[in-house]
């Protein structure tokens, strides 16, 4: 990460020494269509993402680096592949160890995201782009469900109550990630961007208890942008 910050800052040096800068700031707002790797067949739209921008533009108009704070809503719609492990238990005569219980879960998540993006303005193209860059996030707050008013889900396996509790306990606040996209700037102000984000960190910690815990954020967004 220390390098990709280093690297950007280094075009923005050398873009400053060879053309005139320009810099403009926005607002944005759009869709993202959020999984998890573990489960990527259970991707789920939502109106999520709200923020501002702002753009130093150089070689001549040619490239451009925008860093972002943003809202972010991610998660899963249903991640039916949640397991937890479980010790054999003294009834259990077969030679399994272990025996994972399966949880048909929602996870919604809530993160302030800060992308810095690199774009490259296709030359005669008026203002396409393609563009990339990392993303750092926190995640403050959360939603799991379906769980009852006692705040215990129920195994999709077994039928029996489980808690929750350790679900959230277990997942990682910080994340990172690569964007990678397209997109489009008009003279007039008007923008829009299409993306992938693909997360680096896990959304469950290491040594958790999930077969799972290799899950990493998969997030497709579609934003509008203005900038003055």
């Amino acid at each position: 990460m220390k390098q990709l910050l280093i690297a950007l800052m280094l075009i923005c040096c050398t873009g400053a020494a060879y053309s005139q800068v320009k810099f403009n700031y926005g607002i944005k707002g759009g869709f993202n269509i959020s999984t998890y790797s573990y489960d990527p067949d259970d991707a789920q739209l939502r109106l999520g993402q709200w923020g501002a921008l702002c753009r130093l533009t150089f070689l001549n108009g040619s490239m451009a680096v925008q860093p972002e704070i943003i809202y972010s809503r991610q998660g899963s719609r249903s991640l039916d592949l949640l397991r937890i492990k479980h010790s054999k238990p003294e009834w259990e005569t077969t030679t399994n160890k272990w025996f994972d219980e399966v949880f048909k879960v929602k996870i919604t998540t809530q993160y302030v995201q800060m992308p810095i993006m690199v774009k490259y303005y296709i030359p005669k193209m008026m203002g396409i782009n393609v563009q990339a860059g990392p993303q750092v996030g926190y995640m403050f707050d959360y939603e799991i469900s379906p769980i009852n008013e006692y705040g215990w889900m129920a195994s999709a396996e077994m039928g029996a109550p489980k808690s929750t509790r350790n679900i959230h306990r277990s997942m990682n606040y910080w994340n990172v990630a690569l964007n990678v996209g397209a997109g489009f700037d008009s003279e007039s102000g008007i923008g829009v961007d299409f993306r992938c984000g693909l997360g680096l960190t896990k959304v469950f910690e290491d040594g958790t208890q999930y077969a799972s815990s290799n899950t990493r954020d998969r997030v497709w967004s579609l934003a509008f942008s203005y900038t003055f």
